[in-house]
């Protein structure tokens, strides 16, 4: 039930009960009175009764308009209120409360708390600034990137657990692994484990080498193997240890060295994804090609990862900031997927360890087969000529399975797109089962007494970029940066799992002709 209705509820309830005590009392002592005295009373004073009915109906009135007020001047305003200063002390200090309506004390209350504000904002920049690494760490960073980038090798790094942290672009060529059964295709991408790419039992037997060589006290323990592509040819590498201070094994790294003359698996002249690290700066660039961003730096890694213990427990029950999501959008022929409406463009950006992943985005344009309506290019700028030499449906989302895999979908009305998703499954022999938020459902959640829930109206409450609207990358990116603010929200909220994130979205509902158009709390 929303306040409004519990306000009114409540109120109703008081209304009647002081009523049912008066009537209750007036009864009372009207059957004290004698047959007699009643009579004599109705009888002199029955006009008297009727005029006093029409005056109690009028108070009622009254009252009911002054509840009215009260609630529109105070309480609705003091609600939105309370959701605002959350926004401002959890995930937007830059974030202003503008009441329109309301007492003037409420007007004044909010002029002070924007005050407060200010200079809250004011201590988070200096600390920010504080906190910046200074230039000579960021150029060294940087040259570590350029550095990896431009080694003829390929280079991964994974924690005790075989968890990727660290891989180049050559890397990503050399290992990318493509489905016989189905075509998916699955790209390197941190904290995914390195047994997806390699054979298990040469993996194990190289570290068993190395633990081997440090017992023998080997001053630098290398173990030499030899990586089976999926097109059958051998590729040469070398796998090292990675140790503290006191030796005790954090990782591994595995060099692969590539011939000159190498070349990605491209099968029947089809063009292979590639995941690229950008500046975020750079995300929002158009790609000359299927999933190719422009402006690269093509190392992606997370340190983190060598320290921190992953959990091993089930999807569901594993906190919200421990997982992995795919944050996707679509660009359609139309609205009506169930009437023939098909997908002209996907693209997806991936959240992992609480922040998205430069370097591992999907953005493909798709061949839909059909013409694509005047009312649709102008939305997202999509024509004909675009995407006649695109790549099928089938194709495009086998790719992008292999993207999703073992991933939270998120999207911005997840049901609208999910409805494309699996209206395919049966042609590419592929269930996207993986578990979904719905960006615009959790705002609506932890906002309720907020009117606008659009994209842009989300972005601007939570102080998050905006990207070019209506290109399925932008919006993506957009949404990507709503979800991880509406994490901290949630758990403001108590709202720290992911079933429990599931099992709150189910509490709203969408009303209205178009699932994009309204939404509203469940009573």
């Amino acid at each position: 039930m929303d306040l409004k209705s519990k306000f009114w509820v409540l109120s109703l309830a008081i209304i009647t009960t002081q009523f049912a005590v008066l009537g209750y009392l007036f009864f009372l002592l009207w059957t004290q009175l004698p047959e007699t005295a009643r009579q004599t009373i109705w009888g002199s004073q029955g006009e008297f009764f009727g005029l006093l009915f029409l005056i109690s109906l009028v108070i009622l009135m009254g009252i009911l308009f002054l509840l009215n007020e009260i609630f529109q001047s105070y309480i609705l305003p003091l609600s939105r209120i309370s959701e605002e200063i959350e926004l401002i002390s959890t995930v937007n200090a830059g974030h202003r409360i503008n009441v329109t309506e309301g007492g003037k004390e409420i007007k004044s209350m909010v002029q002070k708390i924007n005050k407060a504000a200010d200079k809250l904002q004011h201590l988070q920049e200096q600390v920010h600034q504080q906190n910046q690494p200074d230039s000579e760490l960021r150029t060294d960073r940087e040259t570590l990137a350029s550095l990896f980038t431009r080694m003829p090798l390929g280079v991964v790094v994974c924690n005790r657990r075989g968890k990727i942290l660290l891989y180049n672009r050559k890397a990503d060529e050399l290992l990318c692994k493509r489905s016989p059964a189905n075509g998916s295709e699955i790209s390197l991408g941190l904290g995914r484990s390195l047994s997806a790419f390699l054979n298990q039992d040469e993996i194990a037997l190289a570290m068993h080498d190395l633990h081997t060589q440090l017992d023998e006290d080997v001053r630098e323990p290398v173990s030499y193997l030899q990586v089976r592509q999926d097109q059958g040819a051998d590729v040469p590498a070398q796998m090292v240890c990675i140790q503290d201070h006191e030796h005790a094994i954090l990782g591994y790294a595995l060099f692969l060295h590539a011939h000159e003359d190498y070349c990605l698996l491209q099968p029947h002249g089809q063009e292979s994804f590639f995941l690229h690290s950008t500046g975020s700066a750079d995300f929002a660039a158009k790609s000359q090609g299927p999933g190719i961003l422009q402006n690269g730096r093509p190392c992606t890694y997370d340190f983190q990862l060598l320290y921190r213990q992953q959990k091993s427990s089930p999807m569901d029950m594993r906190e919200l900031s421990e997982l992995t999501y795919t944050v996707l959008d679509l660009e359609t022929t139309g609205l009506d997927p169930l009437g023939g409406d098909e997908i002209v463009s996907i693209s997806a950006v991936r959240i992992f360890n609480f922040r998205i992943v430069p370097g591992e985005t999907f953005d493909r344009l798709v061949n839909p087969n059909r013409s694509i309506g005047l009312e649709s290019i102008r939305v997202h700028g999509i024509t004909d000529e675009m995407v006649a030499n695109q790549p099928g449906i089938e194709q495009v989302l086998s790719h992008f399975w292999g993207f999703a895999k073992e991933s939270v979908l998120v999207a911005y009305c997840a049901d609208f797109d999910l409805t494309f998703l699996q209206l395919k499954e049966q042609n590419i022999g592929l269930k996207f089962d993986n578990p979904v938020l719905d960006v615009l459902l959790l705002s609506l959640y932890v906002h309720p007494g907020q009117k606008d829930h659009s994209l842009e109206a989300i972005a601007s409450r939570l102080g998050t970029r905006i990207y070019p609207r209506h290109t399925s990358m932008g919006d993506a990116l957009t949404t990507a940066e709503i979800f991880l603010q509406l994490i901290a929200l949630l758990k403001n909220k108590g709202i720290n799992t992911l079933q429990e994130a599931r099992t709150v979205t189910e509490q709203v509902k969408y009303v209205g002709p178009n699932k994009r158009d309204q939404v509203m709390p469940m009573s």
